[in-house]
């Protein structure tokens, strides 16, 4: 038999990496040129056409921009849940204040150049969020993590989650992009659910919405770029099918710095549906809450658990 081990982004943060969502907005900050504290001048930027016909934006100001729109409905907090949940939630509407009315010659509106307006409006909207991802990228890239057991600024945590682990036995998911416990505790199989560093990665809500219809068709590019943070969950799971029915002989779960955000439930359902869990205990960290450990034992029983709880250190 063999434990489960589903590693969230505290369990990154125990080891002293950094990792939080204002970790990756002082990334931008810092690597590229603009005021963080001013408005946007501008969220219509244009555009110059490279070489081979491709639209090229510059890359400050898209950075300001996707900070500004993900601090907007975010407000600093510093969970991936709040992180990803926020990018289901971007107003992509305040475009249109920049977006000028077209007249003809009796002074009425112009629907079709309007028309035109909004649309490059949206599209070039759309260019600059769709960056989101590679700068996100670009930061998991960059981060470094300890080599060494000495390196851990709590040593602790490393001797504790050391006692505790079988890397020959144990299973382990993680939703990190990093390789913590390839690097850190020598465990040679993980299943990166959502990619790793210097490789593919996926980030993105589960926020449904309906945008109401608008008399520029400006609802169905709202759209189009809703669904493109769309995190692919079914796919996912469907990609990774065989490690969840390969967890028949699971005998315990261990959740470490896992906050259960909506988004990543499926994933949680999954695993339940894959194994017999009424004689099983979850086991969540001591670090957490304990209003945090009662809204996770909520969640995990709404999910189809139907064994016990207990804690590990």
């Amino acid at each position: 038999m063999s434990k489960l081990f589903i590693i969230g982004n505290g369990f990154d943060l125990a080891h002293g990496i950094p990792t939080t969502f204002n970790h990756f907005k002082e990334y931008l900050r810092n690597n590229y040129k603009y005021d963080y504290d001013e408005y946007p001048s501008s969220l219509w930027l244009d555009s110059r056409t490279s070489n081979d016909g491709s639209q090229i934006y510059d890359d400050d100001q898209c950075a300001k921009i996707i900070d500004f729109m993900i601090c907007e409905v975010n407000h600093d907090r510093e969970d991936w849940k709040y992180f990803e949940k926020s990018m289901g939630h971007f107003d992509y509407s305040l475009i249109e204040e920049e977006i000028e009315e077209q007249y003809d010659k009796e002074g009425d509106v112009n629907p079709f150049h309007t028309g035109n307006n909004y649309e490059q409006a949206y599209n070039d909207l759309s260019n600059v969020m769709s960056r989101l991802t590679d700068l996100f990228s670009d930061w998991i890239n960059t981060i470094d993590i300890p080599e060494k057991c000495y390196s851990v600024f709590n040593l602790n945590t490393y001797y504790n989650f050391s006692a505790l682990i079988d890397v020959d036995n144990d299973i382990f998911l993680s939703f990190n992009y990093t390789e913590t416990l390839e690097e850190l505790y020598e465990v040679d199989t993980v299943n990166h659910i959502h990619g790793k560093q210097n490789d593919n990665i996926i980030v993105g809500h589960n926020v449904h919405r309906e945008f109401d219809e608008k008399a520029y068709g400006q609802d169905l590019q709202m759209d189009s770029m809703h669904k493109f943070f769309e995190k692919p969950t079914t796919e996912i799971i469907y990609d990774n099918s065989d490690f969840f029915t390969d967890l028949e002989d699971i005998d315990s779960i261990y959740s470490y710095g896992f906050s259960f955000g909506c988004v990543d439930l499926p994933y949680i359902k999954e695993i339940i549906k894959n194994i017999n869990t009424a004689n099983m205990t979850w086991y969540l960290h001591s670090y957490n809450t304990e209003l945090e450990k009662k809204q996770y034992k909520e969640i995990i029983k709404q999910c189809g658990f139907l064994g016990s709880f207990d804690e590990f250190d």
